[in-house]
């Protein structure tokens, strides 16, 4: 799913389960979780997503690999549109037509 879109401010906050949110996004070390918060054992951390970019987390926030692992998404790479609502039930339909993709 998508939870931040380019200029957004994503708060990642720990996994159920867990103390602390995921911190291993790898290189470069824009994509790493601010030294501030890894030292101070923060229990979350904000990301501002950069232009061109989204931020993805998966249903299963335990055990999914998404931006939490890699840092933003590069809208590009970006292969499918959600067309459609079906859990909760009540608020099952259409959704509405997406926005066109930001510019690159």
């Amino acid at each position: 799913r998508v939870h931040g879109l380019p200029g957004e401010t994503v708060t990642v906050r720990p996994p159920p389960g867990h103390l602390r949110p995921l911190m291993a996004f790898g290189s470069p070390p824009l994509l790493r979780a601010p030294d501030e918060a890894v030292s101070s054992g923060a229990s979350s951390y904000e990301v501002v997503v950069p232009r061109g970019h989204v931020w993805l987390q998966g249903d299963n926030l335990s055990d999914s690999t998404d931006s939490r692992m890699y840092g933003p998404v590069p809208t590009s790479l970006v292969q499918s549109v959600v067309l459609g609502k079906i859990y909760p039930f009540h608020q099952m339909g259409r959704l509405p037509e997406p926005p066109p993709p930001p510019p690159l």
